[in-house]
């Protein structure tokens, strides 16, 4: 069985484009290595959206109702190995990313995250918040080679 990879970031007030297309890139570069889990996966009702709202819309499938989400996205932290978190551009707080990191800490699951150096990311500002960082890196590549060196033989 291959390692999994939980791809955590925020997605409400992103575009569709934002939210997914990092995660996209990571699953084909981590391809046939890395089993890759996106909690945008089909959201593609949403393409085209350039700000995706907090709540959940009621065109979507019943998994994508809020309790569905939360569920859906529960489970993957606990069958995931690795979290890989995109913080990196934050303009406001991920609510639902500060709690699957915090599962992932509780889990003993550890999370690379992709955020600016410094304290100027929102999510930076937090202390508990950033005690749940296993790994810190402003880049994606370098994130995705922790995530390797972290999952891989």
């Amino acid at each position: 069985m291959r390692p999994r990879l939980y791809l955590a970031g925020p997605i409400g007030g992103e575009s569709y484009s934002a939210a997914t297309d990092w995660r996209v890139a990571t699953t084909s570069v981590l391809d046939g290595v890395i089993d890759c889990f996106s909690p945008m996966r089909g959201f593609t009702h949403l393409k085209g959206e350039q700000s995706i709202s907090d709540t959940v819309s009621l065109r979507a499938p019943r998994v994508h109702t809020t309790k569905g989400v939360i569920s859906r996205d529960h489970n993957d932290v606990l069958r995931a190995d690795c979290l890989l978190v995109r913080l990196h551009g934050a303009k406001k707080i991920s609510t639902g990313t500060a709690i699957e990191l915090a599962w992932a800490y509780h889990l003993h699951k550890p999370a690379v995250v992709w955020i600016e150096d410094g304290d100027e990311n929102i999510h930076a500002q937090h202390p508990m918040l950033v005690e749940t960082f296993r790994w810190r890196t402003p880049s994606i590549s370098e994130a995705i080679e922790i995530v390797r060196g972290v999952l891989l033989p």
